[in-house]
């Protein structure tokens, strides 16, 4: 509506805070983070809290939104932001000699623009909830784009890729099964692995 105004007041809630929050009535249809949470050691709840206030101030709608970091490949749409999904493939395509700014340029022309600052790609802020591993599955890559409906994007990104035959061109028809399934699995063992390494 016209006036209005959006605020995002965004929380990293640690362990004990967040598990107040996911059995609370309120947290109560976000229940699920928790057994989520408590796969993943060293894991916190980032929890935002929208407001829309009208032209005097006023809060006239707000809404939460809730998700377990940090982020690991094959998460998808988790609910609040999309950076960590394009950090992770700006990372990946950098391995390649790809500059992921002019892909999402190409993709979404309406969207961004060559004179843009995508530092956020590299930010602190970002990487500092994002798990990217050693090795990025590129198949993981392209389907967290397809899930937060960066379809474009991941059309191009696994083109090139195909071409460079890191990946089948059978790609988007690969994204099911037991296999499917591994893949995201081997992706929350090797976060596992790296707490393990930080620790010794």
């Amino acid at each position: 509506m016209s006036g209005e105004t959006t605020a995002a007041h965004v929380y990293d809630a640690q362990r004990e805070v967040a598990e107040a929050i996911l059995t609370s009535s309120d947290g109560h249809q976000f229940s699920h983070l928790l057994t989520h949470m408590n796969q993943l050691p060293d894991s916190w709840l980032k929890y935002i809290y929208y407001e829309v206030l009208d032209s005097s101030g006023r809060i006239t709608r707000w809404w939460v939104e809730m998700s377990v970091r940090p982020y690991i490949q094959g998460y998808g749409c988790d609910g609040t932001t999309d950076e960590s999904i394009h950090a992770i493939a700006n990372r990946l395509v950098a391995e390649y000699g790809i500059y992921y700014p002019d892909l999402l340029v190409l993709a979404y022309p309406d969207s961004y623009s060559r004179d843009e600052d995508f530092a956020w790609l590299t930010g602190e802020a970002v990487l500092g909830e994002t798990f990217i591993p050693d090795e990025i599955d590129p198949m993981l890559a392209l389907d967290d784009l397809i899930s937060i409906n960066n379809c474009q994007a991941a059309d191009l990104l696994g083109e090139l890729l195909a071409e460079r035959g890191i990946i089948s061109l059978d790609w988007p028809f690969l994204r099911e099964g037991d296999a499917w399934e591994d893949r995201k699995k081997q992706a929350v063992t090797a976060y596992l692995n790296a707490i393990v390494e930080d620790s010794s």
